[in-house]
């Protein structure tokens, strides 16, 4: 199971793996704020959702549920952190060749506007920079898939 979850129109904030919990949920439901995020389901998926108020009573009552939420919850809140040091300190380039590299497949199946989407761009920034990438022979790029052909020079990308 996954789950995209991203501010609407904006960036994809994390993904939601089975056995994990929803940060932006938890964190309203914790905060009793409004749910301020969309989801975008990438397959099919069995979830389970808590009103607030027997969430509430559970996080009294039960050790167990209150450690699970927390630890998720810790888990998820730094990996944003991670995403919000990616975003303001390195260049859209190296993110890009991050989540090349994260598919870890070399052949990747996902169009320029999900990699945008993904990114919090735009279609034709993303198709501009895979150009240069390919230029550099560093991908190859067809219809609805990018090959990956020099990782090397990704992940040098990446660690600058």
């Amino acid at each position: 199971m996954c789950i995209k979850c991203r501010l609407v129109g904006e960036i994809l904030l994390y993904r939601v793996n089975a056995g994990e919990t929803c940060v932006i949920p938890t964190t309203c439901l914790l905060g009793n704020s409004d749910y301020s995020a969309s989801t975008i389901v990438e397959e099919a998926i069995r979830d389970v959702i808590v009103p607030a108020k027997p969430f509430n009573q559970l996080m009294i009552d039960s050790k167990v549920f209150r450690t699970f939420v927390m630890t998720n919850y810790g888990a998820l809140i730094s990996d944003l952190i991670v995403l919000l040091d990616e975003v303001a300190f390195h260049s859209l380039d190296a993110r890009l060749a991050k989540v090349l590299l994260d598919a870890n497949t070399p052949h990747i199946a996902r169009t320029h506007q999900q990699l945008a989407d993904e990114l919090g761009t735009v279609r034709e920034v993303v198709s501009r920079q895979l150009k240069r990438f390919e230029q550099k022979q560093w991908v190859g790029l067809s219809r609805g898939e990018i090959a990956i052909n020099d990782r090397i020079q990704l992940q040098k990308l990446v660690n600058s």
